[in-house]
This record gives C-alpha cells, sequence and structure tokens, in this order.
C-alpha cells in the first residue's frame, strides 16, 4: 500500500469510528477479524504493524427506503419529490424550466451542517462513497452485514 493509500485509508477509518465499521485485519500475513474497528486497529495501519481493510457497502447497494431517508434529511418531506439519489450523488429530477417565463430551480443546498449530515449519514449507512472498494483497500460487506 502506497503512502496516499494509507493516508485515504485512515482518513476514512477515523470518520467510520462512532458507527461501529467491521473490518478485516492482517498482521504477517495472518488474518484476524475485528469487530468493530478500534483506535488500537488504526495505530497498527498508521504505524505499519498491520493492513485493515474495511466491511463497506457499495453506493449501488442503497435501497430505496434508504435514499427517501436520505432525501428527507437534506431537503425535507415536502421537497423530495423533486430530487433523486443515483449512484453518483443526487440529482433534480425537475424539468427546471416551465412554459412561459415561470422557471423552477430546486437547489441542494449543501451548507457545513448539510454536508456533515450527508457524510455521517452515509458512514453510519457504512457506504464507501470514497471508492474504496474499487481501489483495493475495502472489501465488499455481504449482503445483511449490517443489519
Amino acid at each position: 500500500m502506497i503512502e496516499q493509500e494509507k493516508q485515504l485509508l485512515l482518513a476514512d477509518l477515523c470518520a467510520r469510528l462512532p458507527y461501529n465499521v467491521r473490518i478485516r485485519h492482517y498482521v504477517n500475513d495472518t488474518d484476524f477479524y475485528s469487530n468493530p474497528l478500534m483506535t488500537y486497529d488504526i495505530d497498527q495501519l498508521e504505524n505499519n504493524k498491520a493492513i485493515i481493510k474495511p466491511y463497506l457497502r457499495p453506493m449501488s447497494s442503497m435501497t430505496e427506503e434508504e435514499k427517501k431517508e436520505l432525501l428527507i434529511l437534506l431537503v425535507g418531506e415536502d421537497s423530495i419529490s423533486y430530487f433523486k439519489v443515483e449512484n453518483d450523488g443526487i440529482t433534480n429530477t425537475d424539468e427546471n424550466i416551465q412554459f412561459g417565463y415561470n422557471w423552477q430551480y430546486y437547489w441542494l443546498n449543501f451548507s457545513n451542517e448539510n454536508m456533515s449530515l450527508y457524510v455521517d449519514w452515509l458512514n453510519s449507512h457504512h457506504f464507501d462513497y470514497r471508492g474504496l472498494i474499487k481501489k483495493g483497500l475495502a472489501i465488499e460487506a455481504p449482503e445483511g452485514m449490517y443489519k
């Protein structure tokens, strides 16, 4: 693992500490399963004494119920019909243009508070929003692991 990958993984794991993410812990070619992630694991990764890989869910595994929950959190119950959650983010479903001079735009406000809510929600549901699975830095969580 190169230093840049290690730093990316450390940043991700530290943000997931409060959410009981499950990990695969490797020391000297011995495979240990640690559940949940603890600060000790992060220390071992940081000091090159272990390889740690979290079990994460791909963004594509988000259920319709979770998508609705996320939209309610970010835009409120009254505005969720104007947005949808896709694998690559949240998009506006409105046509944006109505006939005449009445233009309708619906913006998702990513203020500091909304951004924190979004990232915390993704972490609490164990989603891989950094692409760690594709980079070989995380393991795709088996279905039902976090239920």
